[in-house]
């Protein structure tokens, strides 16, 4: 929607169309996590790691190469512009950091698949990374809409790959509490459906729950965000609970034998990945 606003500066992007566009991106979810189409995932992600580090190193490189003019260091480095009304700009600079972690909310996709993997002590270590930039920012920097719009694709399709691994994680979720009688409609969630024991009913309410939370923007984009940061919120709070939980109880009662071991390295990278 962005780039059309960007292509069509007199087009006023209504809510309704935005919400479209929400149906749209739930369904492909589904549709990716349904029987037999969920085994073209796998490749998905191994397309992903090609797009996303190549879209990375294409910013990287494109932003410095076509931006103009050039701002200085410390226009880039110290500068800090708020036009929030906040009065905080501490509090206005990790507002800004919520949307990008979207992409982190399939972070750990596999594990909630370890029942589904011949090896999950190696195979569950194996899961994408993504990130976004501001689409106003490259179409300022590249000077060129056909530019903005191929690298806009780019992050897209990682956006796309993102949101059908948490579908996968969600559904997981859902079905393992369902299993222990933890969640409504307990007897049926818990079931496991098709020849690829796919649990079916889970990824389909999901899918249902997650296009009637979507409608809240139409009524007010101001309460999504609220809660889409709140989201957020939950997502780092349970990875930095994940990575002090072993710092305070100690890295050694971790199993000895486990095939990624870190070593002595290991207390050092889980402190600097907490914070």
């Amino acid at each position: 929607m962005a780039i059309a606003g960007a292509a069509s500066p007199g087009f006023i992007i209504a809510s309704w169309q935005t919400y479209l566009v929400y149906w749209a991106y739930a369904l492909l979810s589904l549709s990716i996590n349904l029987p037999r189409t969920l085994e073209i995932v796998n490749y998905m992600l191994r397309a992903v790691i090609f797009t996303l580090n190549g879209t990375a190193i294409w910013l990287l490189v494109a932003l410095l190469v076509r931006a103009y003019p050039k701002q200085s260091a410390h226009a880039v480095f110290i500068e800090f512009v708020n036009q929030s009304g906040r009065s905080s700009d501490g509090l206005v600079f990790f507002l800004a950091l919520l949307p990008a972690y979207a992409a982190f909310a399939g972070l750990d996709n596999a594990t909630h698949l370890t029942d589904e993997l011949e090896n999950p002590q190696k195979q569950s270590l194996l899961d994408p990374i993504g990130g976004q930039t501001m689409i106003q920012l490259m179409l300022n920097a590249f000077h060129s809409l056909p530019l903005t719009i191929a690298t806009t694709a780019m992050m897209i399709y990682s956006f796309f790959v993102s949101s059908a691994a948490s579908m996968i994680t969600w559904s997981r979720l859902y079905w393992s509490f369902s299993r222990e009688g933890s969640m409504p409609f307990s007897r049926t969630m818990s079931k496991l459906t098709s020849r690829d024991n796919l649990p079916i009913y889970a990824i389909c309410r999901n899918t249902v729950l997650l296009i009637a939370n979507g409608a809240i923007s139409i009524g007010s984009t101001t309460a999504m965000n609220a809660l889409l940061g709140a989201a957020n919120i939950c997502i780092i709070t349970a990875m930095v609970t994940a990575l002090a939980l072993p710092l305070y109880k100690g890295r050694k009662t971790f199993d000895q034998n486990r095939w990624f071991n870190l070593g002595r390295w290991g207390n050092p990278i889980f402190w600097l990945a907490t914070l």
